[in-house]
């Protein structure tokens, strides 16, 4: 089984969550989390848009992900593939595969 490849919504929500715990470096992480979900909450849906939810693979991470990928995946032969029909695992799958012979 593989993961999608890191995500628009993955760089996203890490970007928030790194600035929010930067502005109170000595919270113990049970505060943290508190803090976070408070801030998030004040931030509004972003999270419920449908275009964040069904991203596509953020780059160059994601990219870089499916291209590291590459070489574990060609050493296995397949007779059946599926794929989640979200954007960023049919991405990532169309990046993985597309050298495998």
């Amino acid at each position: 089984m593989i993961r999608h490849a890191c995500s628009i919504y993955n760089t996203v929500s890490d970007k928030i969550k790194n600035e929010l715990l930067a502005k109170c470096p000595g919270d113990t992480a049970e505060i943290k989390w508190e803090r976070r979900n408070l801030e998030m909450a004040a931030l509004g849906d972003w999270d419920k848009n449908a275009d964040v939810i069904d991203s596509l693979i953020d780059d160059p991470c994601g990219s870089g992900q499916c291209e590291e990928a590459k070489y574990m995946i060609n050493n296995f032969k397949f007779t059946k593939i599926l794929v989640s029909p979200m954007r960023r695992t049919i991405q990532t799958a169309i990046k993985i595969l597309e050298s495998h012979s």
